[in-house]
């Protein structure tokens, strides 16, 4: 499960703090695919740890200044959260 929030994580025991980047798609991925993609990545990550939710508390994505690309630039999105295993 992803959340967005500090919910109820009663119940929940914090893993650590997990990753989840776009960098592996080639420059002509849409947006909806990077975004997929690093979203998966994060919930691998946290699968990774033994966790089964995960927190992000960080969205990045380095292809965009403003509504603008910025050429020349890697476009990839990255989500930093924290992994829980929660009952």
């Amino acid at each position: 499960m992803i959340i967005l929030d500090e919910q109820n994580l009663t119940g929940c025991r914090l893993l650590g703090e997990v990753r989840g980047t776009s960098q592996d798609l080639d420059d002509d991925a849409s947006y909806p695919e990077r975004l997929m993609a690093a979203r998966n990545n994060l919930r691998d990550e946290t699968s990774r740890l033994g966790g089964n939710t995960v927190m992000i508390k960080h969205a990045s994505n380095t292809a965009r200044y403003g509504r603008y690309e910025v050429p020349e630039i890697d476009k990839m999105i990255i989500f930093t959260g924290h992994a829980y295993s929660c009952k």
